[in-house]
């Protein structure tokens, strides 16, 4: 009998390529899956941040409501300080579920709003009035301009609101100013919530 020869031939360049590409195709695959599911994870996140912030916030229904329900009626330095208060807390809660923390102007804010009802001079509460409405429109500045963008003139119109309240005028004389003040920071919490 006679011995069969077998010749080994080397790995075909061909099949060697093919192969390479194959795996690189898998590879890419791979990944790609694995980016697209972080991708639709992530928008999954935002979309639930979203709805959970759009959801109306109880505080700033709190506010709205307060505003509404004295809209008809004359304010008095307890009223305006109420209603600056019930503000602070609404912005806070917007400012909480967005992620910003603004507790120290909102505190300063406070501060002004309760120490409206101890001043003995009206002067004072005019210039206290003003003050806690400055530190409040640039917190729902803060706010809007990181997350609603689109809020920009109406945040525009209550600064000018705010101007508008001079600390020379006593608080009888600023009454148009004040509403004006809480029905655009009602209308632009509105937005925001």
């Amino acid at each position: 009998m006679t011995g069969v020869k077998i010749d080994r031939k080397g790995i075909s360049w061909s099949w060697l390529l093919s192969g390479l590409c194959i795996l690189a195709l898998v590879i890419y695959l791979l990944f790609a899956v694995a980016d697209g599911e972080k991708i639709t994870s992530l928008e999954n996140q935002g979309n639930q941040a979203a709805s959970y912030i759009h959801k109306t916030d109880s505080l700033v229904a709190a506010f709205v409501t307060f505003i509404s329900n004295n809209a008809q009626t004359t304010l008095d330095d307890s009223s305006t300080s109420e209603g600056l208060l019930r503000l602070a807390r609404a912005i806070e809660s917007v400012s909480t579920k967005t992620g910003y923390n603004l507790q120290a102007d909102l505190d300063r804010a406070k501060q002004y709003a309760n120490k409206m009802t101890k001043a003995h001079v009206a002067t004072m509460r005019t210039t206290d009035i003003r003050k806690a409405t400055d530190i409040l429109c640039n917190c729902l500045q803060t706010l809007q301009q990181a997350r609603y963008p689109e809020l920009g003139k109406i945040v525009k119109e209550l600064k000018n609101t705010s101007a508008a309240i001079s600390p020379k005028i006593l608080t009888p004389g600023q009454k148009r100013e004040v509403k004006s003040f809480f029905g655009k920071a009602a209308l632009l919490l509105e937005k925001m919530s």
